[in-house]
């Protein structure tokens, strides 16, 4: 919520970059540790070299008997992909710096206080879109952008991985950075206070020093936020919609890959194709049934409708017995995401503009 609240004043721009540079430095801080590569013992090589020259005898040996030459073609093709995804030898094993590991933790324990990023990009649509419908449709596209990240994500950081797991983290923070240069050069300010005459965005740093007055007296209770729920007895129901699903969620995607790993041994690979499958979900959703189903069967009918269709894909998870099991709840996915938006929407509907950020992130 403060970093709700702190936007209302200096703008959406400068928390945008704080938020995004917080949330993404710990994923990035493994960017500049090397990875050491270690090879098993060598009985288990000498063991896998012996299993496969056998193999490869009675495979001449058959071509030969039948006066079949065998193809090389199969081979040069299978080095080719071995040369552009890496060959995953079980053989050689790449672990990561124990002091890493420390600094990842430590970063992503302070991570939690800037995970605002959603928060302040739907003030961001709140300011720009004014009409109700309509700003449903604007938060759908947002979250349908995320879809298609979360889609492309995981499945190429699982095949970088087969080549090495370090390009995973150089890949993460190059495009945080280009995200940060188009936070502060491109993006415009979308408080109407943030713009001069000319209608031109002010600076971060313009727009920070006429608020500093403000600034210094303003509270970093976020207890004083909540305050702002407490008053209002629909914010109060929707916050208590909002408690019980996102703990449901968050329980949810903190646990699924640990689930699928350990239940049903999914390689980097598959956990990234599921991965990959739920993002597809989210980006269809989004841009496709947010836009039709809100503005046709309202915020509170919807949001009912996607915690029903979340209710089910939490059951089909927990009585899973197959890998693909996992995939069918992609499809309970589809309807699940209708909650987020319509909550939104509902929130942003129901404050003053000045106040849209700090509500937003206090129900957050």
């Amino acid at each position: 919520p403060i970093f709700g609240k702190v936007s209302d004043l200096v703008g959406r721009r400068l928390c945008l970059l704080i938020t995004v540079f917080g949330t993404c430095a710990p994923v990035c801080s493994l960017a500049f540790f090397t990875w050491e590569t270690t090879t098993l013992g060598t009985i288990a090589i000498d063991d896998a070299t012996t299993t496969n020259w056998n193999n490869s005898t009675t495979t001449l040996d058959i071509a030969t008997t039948n006066n079949v030459v065998p193809d090389d073609s199969s081979s040069e093709a299978s080095g080719f992909w071995l040369t552009i995804l890496g060959n995953d030898d079980p053989a050689v094993e790449q672990t990561l710096h124990p002091r890493a590991l420390t600094i990842f933790v430590v970063l992503l324990s302070l991570s939690g206080v800037f995970s605002s990023t959603f928060t302040l990009v739907f003030a961001y649509i709140s300011d720009t879109v004014r009409q109700q419908d309509e700003r449903v449709s604007g938060y759908g596209l947002a979250l349908a952008t995320f879809g298609l990240s979360f889609t492309i994500g995981p499945i190429a950081g699982g095949y970088l991985a087969r080549s090495h797991k370090q390009y995973v983290f150089v890949a993460s923070l190059v495009l945080t950075i280009l995200a940060l240069l188009y936070i502060y050069f491109i993006l415009p300010e979308s408080l109407p206070e943030s713009k001069d005459i000319a209608g031109k965005s002010r600076s971060i740093r313009a727009r920070v020093s006429d608020n500093m007055d403000h600034l210094q007296q303003f509270s970093w209770n976020p207890v004083n936020t909540l305050r702002l729920i407490a008053s209002d007895s629909f914010l109060r129901k929707v916050s208590k919609v909002a408690f019980l699903y996102y703990t449901g969620l968050w329980a949810l995607i903190s646990t699924l890959s640990v689930y699928a790993v350990k239940r049903f041994h999914l390689g980097p690979e598959r956990l990234g194709e599921l991965m990959s499958a739920l993002g597809l979900s989210t980006m269809i959703a989004e841009a496709v049934l947010v836009r039709i189903m809100v503005p046709l069967l309202g915020e509170v009918q919807s949001m009912k409708i996607g915690l029903a269709s979340f209710a089910i894909q939490c059951i089909v998870l927990g009585f899973a017995y197959e890998p693909w099991h996992l995939f069918v709840c992609a499809f309970f996915s589809l309807l699940g995401n209708l909650v987020y938006p319509s909550l939104s929407s509902l929130v942003s509907g129901s404050v003053e503009p000045e106040s849209v950020g700090e509500a937003l992130g206090a129900v957050n």
